[in-house]
This record gives C-alpha cells, sequence and structure tokens, in this order.
C-alpha cells in the first residue's frame, strides 16, 4: 500500500485532521487545513487519468472537479443545518459526516490498484502488469489491452528518459 496509495492515504488523514474547528484547536492548527487538500488535489486526477479503462478515463478526470463542486455544497448545507445547534453537536455532526468518507476512501486503497505507470518507473514490471490485469480483467480482449497499454508506458518511459538529461534545471521548462 505505498506509493500512490499512501499519497492519498496521507493526504485524507491531514484533511480530517484539519476538520477540527479551529476554537477548540491551537492557533498553529489553522495551517493544517489546505495541508490535505494540496496533497490530494494533484494526485487524485493523475490516478484517474491512468487507472479507468480508456473509453471512460476523459470522463472519470473531468468529473472529479465537479465532485469536488458538488461536496463543497453538500458540506456547505451540513454546515448551514447544524450551526443554530447549541452544544458541542454542532461540529461533531459535520465531522462526523466527513469521517464516513474518509473511512470509505481508506477501505478502498485496499481494493483499487497501484497506478502501472508509477510502478514501472520504480522498475516493478511484474507488479505494473499485474495492475494493469485488474484494471481490465472485466474485459473481452483483456490480454490485448494490458499488453498495448503495456507498451505505450514502456515507450511513453523510454521517451523521457531519451529526453531529459541527467541533470535538471529549471530553464529546462522554458527550452524547446
Amino acid at each position: 500500500m505505498l506509493g500512490t496509495n499512501m499519497l492519498t492515504t496521507v493526504s485524507s488523514l491531514s484533511v480530517d485532521w484539519s476538520l477540527v474547528p479551529v476554537s477548540v484547536s491551537s492557533p498553529t492548527r489553522k495551517f493544517d487545513s489546505p495541508r490535505g487538500g494540496n496533497l490530494l488535489n494533484p494526485s487524485a486526477p493523475l490516478y484517474l487519468s491512468e487507472i479507468p479503462p480508456m473509453e471512460i478515463r476523459g470522463a472519470c478526470v473531468s468529473s472529479w472537479q465537479l465532485m469536488l463542486a458538488i461536496g463543497q455544497v453538500i458540506g456547505a448545507c451540513v454546515g448551514l443545518g447544524c450551526h443554530t445547534i447549541n452544544s458541542t453537536a454542532s461540529w461533531r455532526i459535520p465531522i462526523a459526516i466527513n469521517l464516513v468518507w474518509v473511512v470509505l476512501l481508506a477501505g478502498a486503497l485496499f481494493i483499487i490498484p497501484e497506478s502501472p505507470r508509477w510502478l514501472l518507473y520504480r522498475g516493478k514490471a511484474a507488479k505494473a502488469e499485474h495492475a494493469l490485469h485488474r484494471i481490465h480483467k472485466g474485459s473481452d480482449e483483456h490480454e490485448l489491452l494490458v499488453q498495448e497499454q503495456l507498451a505505450i508506458l514502456n515507450k511513453s518511459r523510454e521517451e523521457e528518459a531519451e529526453s531529459s538529461s541527467s541533470q535538471s534545471k529549471w530553464s529546462d521548462l522554458w527550452r524547446e
């Protein structure tokens, strides 16, 4: 459960840790709030661009932002519904609702495969192929899809190795 799943786990826990209200936390805790979102926001679309079958990849990646917006609206509604409660339940209920999603996502980490690209770049070709088999196991052309995607990932890795020098510099970002 290392690699991309570990990043998701750490960011989920960081998001959950940041949910404690400022009124009951120390002054330094206010800096925890953006940490989880900043870890999760760039990693989730990258993972979504690799794991779903090619036919629905675009829809999965583009729906990420829509689901974030819907979640923010639901969170605002829960906060609005709980703000008039005159007890600790006014902040405990929203946190409990958020914990449901954290637990579901943490449980999903044991089911979803690692990123084949990440595994391949770490020299774990057999595990990358196994992850691709898990991703495409329901398809009619299972073996063909796995070999095709593995070839694409290997070619991409080779092209990156050829185009990059042993030493990277910030100025390389503006070169053609």
